[in-house]
């Protein structure tokens, strides 16, 4: 990459400091990531982006900071309760990790965690024996989070608390689509 495109994929113009242009996109790149954190299917347009930018950073001359990895919990996996809220927690965590980076690469780290919190989620719910016919699953259509928790609540109040055992009566329309958007993304990212 030369000077001159690395100055265009920053937006630095001659009289713009490098440091200015770095921290501006830097601010929107991790706003970007914070707003889109469930959209896993643009993750690797967003890490192609940020590798771009990093490279352009190094090219002009600035030194980016060296951001760690991003190391994930385990989860406590006893009941689909204990899974929704480690996969919350997780996913917060990650989140938070956003405020201590200070390079894209970091940046990309972040969305990585983000990745691998999800494709744990979506193989969880993959693993369900529940089958739906639905036509027009949005893939970028999720439901509430707490709608969801909701119902996982309401099955725990039936002795319900692993998805293996949830009968497709007790599912209702929203719950169910989420439920099938959440296994055709996992198809998708395979």
């Amino acid at each position: 990459m030369t000077p001159a495109e690395a100055s265009i994929h920053l937006a630095l113009s001659n009289a713009d400091d490098i440091q200015d242009a770095i921290e501006n996109n830097l601010f929107q790149a991790k706003q970007e990531l914070i707003q889109k954190a469930d959209h896993i299917l643009l993750f690797a347009a967003k890490e192609k982006k940020w590798k771009t930018l990093q490279e352009a950073g190094e090219t002009l001359g600035y030194t980016f900071p060296k951001d760690n990895n991003i190391p994930l919990l385990e989860w406590k996996t006893d009941t689909m309760e204990d899974i929704f809220h480690s996969f919350h927690q997780q996913r917060s965590r990650c989140l938070k990790k956003l405020n201590a980076v200070s390079s894209f690469n970091g940046i990309i780290e972040v969305q990585k965690a983000l990745l691998s919190n999800y494709m744990k989620w979506l193989d969880y719910w993959q693993k369900t024996p529940l089958i739906f016919e639905m036509k027009d699953v949005k893939l970028s259509s999720s439901l509430d989070h707490m709608v969801l928790l909701q119902w996982i609540l309401s099955l725990k109040t039936q002795a319900i608390q692993h998805a293996a055992e949830i009968q497709i009566t007790l599912v209702p329309y929203d719950i169910m689509h989420e439920l099938a958007r959440l296994k055709l993304l996992h198809e998708r990212m395979k």
